[in-house]
């Protein structure tokens, strides 16, 4: 944003910050900058760099579905999916088909 922006915290019963009010047009400025197709959760991208662990993993635990049932669509056993979902990066046609899975774009699983 440039310039000056009018905005409201409105802080808890802490103290702290909880919630900011920004004019409704700085708001859909925003909005239209973000493309919600690849936008990947705050709560995600937290879990994978508090557990240093995949982005698969962390999306996988954010859904809240069982690793086993991920095998298994895979036609893995458990192991090898382990082994999967512990590397750092996957190619382009894992992360499709994980993706597909998943109910995601593939691009999330890539960051």
């Amino acid at each position: 944003m440039s310039g000056l922006t009018n905005y409201q915290v409105i802080n808890n019963a802490q103290g702290y910050p909880e919630f900011v009010v920004i004019p409704y047009e700085e708001f859909n400025r925003f909005v239209n900058r973000v493309n919600l197709e690849t936008a990947i959760p705050s709560e995600v991208v937290d879990f994978a760099l508090d557990n240093n662990c995949s982005a698969l993993l962390a999306w996988r635990k954010y859904l809240g579905i069982d690793k086993n049932e991920i095998a298994q669509r895979l036609q893995l056993d458990i192991t090898k999916y382990e082994l999967l979902e512990a590397k750092e990066t996957l190619n382009i046609e894992q992360r499709v088909q994980l993706a597909e899975i998943l109910n995601i774009n593939a691009e999330q699983l890539d960051f």
